[in-house]
């Protein structure tokens, strides 16, 4: 009993001793484990890696036949295909080589059994034919005029039906010529009002006044329409000097004041033929209105359209350089874009107008005055001295420029002219304004209302007197315009000129010359049968 306590006395320490040798072996085997375990976890890494690094060349090498294994399937399908494709084209040329014998053979088997069955029904086929001509012969005789009348009757409705459609035809294009000529000229106006309004917003309107030509003012031409609609073309008369210039000039000494007289001329003119209040062909002359003819040319010119390009508008434009008259004209419609400006008349002698009017008054007054004085007994000397004047003295010029030209002498001669020299040159620049209004007034009308030419009813009062100017020269010259004026209008309505072209010849036949006539009735009839009218 005492033997086991101190049993347990000496084993508890050597208990504590064995407890911490095996805690020290345990914690030497856990060192060493934990060794073990790294280098067991460092070899299974290196043996993880080199597994996937021998997987992955085993899949890249797996990749790479299977890449060729593929690439040498296809190229054997492609192989195969070319192979099939080869014998398809093979198989199908003989098929189609088979074909075609079979259709030659077929083909002339049916040639066989047509020429057969031809060959056996030739007989029956001329019997047949025999017996029908027979009977046509037999009815040819009495219905030939039934077959006559039925064809005549055919041609008749034939022809009565193009007739008709050929009139349908020509009236509708007509009717659509005129809607868009009607059209543009809508268009036209539409393009003056809106140029009406905005005259006055231009920036250098202030700058365009202070070389404004004319006595009125802008807003006095912009607001004076008519109920009618129709706007008036304006004429403005600029004469080679003015009569109360605004600005101080030196006035030609030689040319007298003609304004008046050129005002007078083509007021009475457009009055009787273009008159302002016309439903047709209103014109309105100002006269009066041109204020200096310190502004001239084609300065002035572009000014006025600056402002007025909304109203359609035409200035005369006369001057005297030296010697000689020009003549101009301005024209341009409501609305245009640009305007004309042409020399009618360029370097125009006016004296020699002068001396021929001073020489057909002396011719004049020797057949008149002279010769009935000296058969009355009266003498040469007395005659002149009492009653010759002027007249006197230029026959005497003119008998002594005979005698001269006789002898091959070619002299220039000054004729001593007066107011009645001049009254008459004023009249034959009248006549010249008359003239140009009238045709630019009918071309102005005739492309924008459709109105036919008025001046070749009148030409013939206003070329009375052949002595003033050249009458075939001037018709000639007014007939190519009216001419080029058909050709302008024949772009939109070709079916008008005709009957534009005959009336144009019903006034040309009032002129002593018919030739003029029968050039523009000839000229209707070719655009007639140009149009298939």
């Amino acid at each position: 009993m005492v033997a086991v306590p101190l049993l347990g006395l000496l084993l508890a320490p050597m208990a504590g001793i064995f407890t911490g040798l095996v805690f020290a072996r345990n914690a030497d085997k856990s060192a060493a484990i934990s060794s073990a375990l790294a280098k067991s976890q460092q070899n299974t890494q290196l043996a993880i890696a080199e597994s996937q690094q021998t997987t992955q060349l085993a899949i890249a090498y797996r990749n790479l036949e299977q890449s060729r294994e593929i690439a040498n399937r296809q190229q054997e399908t492609q192989l195969k295909l070319a192979a099939l494709n080869i014998a398809y084209q093979a198989r199908l040329e003989e098929r189609r080589e088979d074909f075609q014998i079979g259709l030659e053979l077929s083909r002339q088997q049916f040639q066989e059994r047509i020429e057969h069955l031809r060959f056996g029904q030739q007989l029956t086929l001329e019997q047949a034919r025999q017996a029908f001509q027979l009977k046509l012969n037999s009815l040819q005789h009495q219905q030939q005029l039934e077959i006559q009348e039925f064809i005549q009757s055919v041609n008749l409705a034939i022809s009565e039906r193009n007739l008709d459609f050929q009139k349908w035809r020509t009236e509708q294009e007509m009717i659509l010529q005129k809607d868009l000529a009607t059209y543009n000229r809508q268009t036209q106006f539409a393009i003056a009002a809106y140029q009406r309004e905005t005259a006055f917003l231009l920036p250098q309107v202030h700058k365009i006044f202070e070389n404004w030509p004319l006595t009125l003012v802008p807003a006095q031409i912009l607001d004076s329409h008519h109920s009618n609609g129709v706007v008036p073309m304006r004429v403005v008369i600029s004469p080679p000097e003015v009569d109360f210039d605004k600005f101080e000039r030196s006035p030609n000494q030689q040319f007298p004041k003609i304004e008046k007289r050129l005002a007078e001329g083509l007021g009475q003119f457009l009055s009787a033929n273009y008159p302002l209040n016309s439903p047709t062909r209103p014109t309105e002359l100002l006269d009066g209105a041109w204020e200096s003819k310190r502004f001239r040319g084609g300065a002035s010119i572009k000014s006025l359209f600056g402002m007025l390009k909304s109203e359609p508008m035409l200035i005369l434009e006369s001057d005297v350089d030296g010697d000689y008259v020009n003549f101009r004209i301005a024209y341009w419609d409501g609305g245009a874009e640009t305007y004309s400006y042409e020399r009618i008349i360029s370097r125009l002698p006016y004296r020699d107008i002068l001396y021929e009017s001073a020489k057909a008054r002396a011719l004049k007054w020797k057949i008149e005055t002279r010769d009935k004085l000296l058969a009355e007994g009266m003498s040469l000397e007395e005659i002149n001295q009492k009653y010759g004047g002027d007249n006197a003295l230029n026959l005497g010029i003119i008998e002594e420029d005979d005698k001269i030209k006789q002898k091959g002498i070619n002299i220039p001669r000054n004729y001593r002219v007066n107011s009645d020299d001049w009254d008459y040159l004023c009249q034959v620049l009248v006549s010249c304004h008359c003239l140009v209004t009238g045709w630019i007034a009918d071309a102005h009308y005739l492309i924008n209302y459709d109105v036919k030419p008025l001046l070749p009813d009148v030409l013939s009062e206003l070329l009375t007197d052949e002595s003033a100017l050249p009458v075939n020269e001037v018709v000639q010259a007014i007939v190519s315009g009216y001419k080029e004026l058909f050709k302008a209008i024949a772009i939109e309505q070709p079916h008008t000129i005709p009957e534009l072209a005959l009336n144009l010849a019903k006034g040309l036949a009032n002129l002593r010359d018919k030739s003029f006539a029968n050039e523009m009735l000839d000229y209707s009839i070719q655009t007639r049968l140009n149009l298939n009218l």
